[in-house]
């Protein structure tokens, strides 16, 4: 597959669907059938994704200031 249509099934995998959400394993393999031409099942989706580490790693760190009473979140993805 180019790399447009890898990136364009990624996106629909990710927040392609309902509400931001991802769409489906069936879903994507429909829409990749309708958008490009390319017929798979949703077996073939899910070793793309999984294949592509589209889930990513996510790590995060807070601190709490006593002075402000704030606490700081950082979320690193990865």
């Amino acid at each position: 597959m180019p790399l447009h249509q890898k990136q364009a099934l990624a996106g629909w995998l990710t927040t392609g669907g309902k509400h931001g959400l991802g769409l489906t394993y069936k879903e994507a393999a429909a829409k990749l059938e309708s958008e490009f031409g390319i017929k798979t099942g949703p077996g073939g989706i899910f070793n793309f994704y999984r294949r592509k580490k589209l889930t990513p790693e996510v790590s995060a760190q807070t601190t709490y200031d006593h002075d402000t009473k704030t606490v700081h979140v950082v979320i690193h993805l990865r």
